[in-house]
């Protein structure tokens, strides 16, 4: 039996468990790389966007809508005290849309909110905080 220099069984043992857990660490990171691929690949252009609802407008109520995948259909429903509409509206190119409620009241002491749904996945929620009103006489 030949004997070298700085080799033992114990040695062995460490080489064969080093190139486990390499084996091991690279198939793992392959996973995970995959798993981003499939989840980037899956979710669409509405995954990436990030779609937003604001009030332009009090009286009518007039609100604004971006961040939507482009030519999407858009449900707007608004609800203002007692009181709600629902309108459609189709996002421009670039993924905005303007919604206009002539009938119904900007009544913020009563409660404002509005939410906007797209066909596609996207959604934005407005909703204004009701401020401390006078009581009505």
């Amino acid at each position: 039996m030949q004997l070298r220099i700085g080799w033992s069984p114990a040695s062995a043992w460490l080489v064969r468990h080093t190139l486990r857990v390499r084996k091991l660490l690279i198939s793992v990171a392959l996973s995970l790389i995959v798993a981003a691929g499939a989840g980037a690949a899956f979710g669409g252009e509405a995954g990436k966007r990030s779609a937003s609802l604001r009030l332009a407008g009090g009286t009518p109520v007039k609100l604004r809508g971006a961040g939507f995948v482009s030519g999407e259909r858009v449900r707007i429903r608004v609800v203002s005290g007692a009181r709600s509409k629902t309108r459609t509206a189709y996002a421009n190119s670039a993924g905005r849309f303007v919604a206009s409620f002539p009938t119904i009241p900007f009544d913020r002491c009563n409660g404002f909110a509005a939410e906007a749904v797209g066909s596609r996945g996207s959604a934005a929620r407005l909703k204004l905080p009701m401020p401390l009103c006078p009581p009505t006489l």
